[in-house]
């Protein structure tokens, strides 16, 4: 997660940017976990702009249009949740949308980066331990 609030604060622009993170994973099933094979990933996309300092400016799409930023989480978060072939089972799971925690310097966290979070789990199959080589 470092990384990807190192790579939010040092490209400001006025333009949307994507970043994702994935932020580990969880097996499934207690103490069967052994023979689901299967895990909870968990991922988190940040949506982020730089805003110009203390000024909010709506975005400007690519033919010259102004959209506003809430309109542009909204779409983000629509195609999240439609993302297909990632996961085992579907749809993804949809978890959050909150404003990106503090990651600057205390004082100055946030002031020159508007952004939010998107937060959702995949369901991922992870390859079977066998007892003896294959092939024998």
């Amino acid at each position: 997660m470092r990384h990807l609030w190192e790579e939010a604060v040092n490209a400001l622009n006025t333009k949307p940017r994507l970043l994702v993170c994935f932020n580990g994973e969880v097996s499934r099933g207690g103490k069967e976990s052994n023979w689901l094979h299967r895990v909870d990933r968990t991922w988190v996309l940040a949506v982020i702009r730089g805003h110009g300092g203390f000024t909010r400016k709506n975005l400007e799409s690519g033919i010259g249009e102004s959209i506003p930023f809430y309109d542009v989480l909204e779409i983000v978060r629509d195609r999240v949740r439609a993302i297909l072939s990632i996961s085992e089972e579907m749809p993804i799971e949809y978890r959050a949308m909150r404003p990106t925690p503090g990651f600057a310097v205390p004082g100055t966290a946030n002031v020159f980066v508007d952004g939010y979070v998107i937060e959702f789990a995949t369901a991922n199959d992870i390859p079977n331990i066998l007892e003896s080589p294959e092939g024998n």
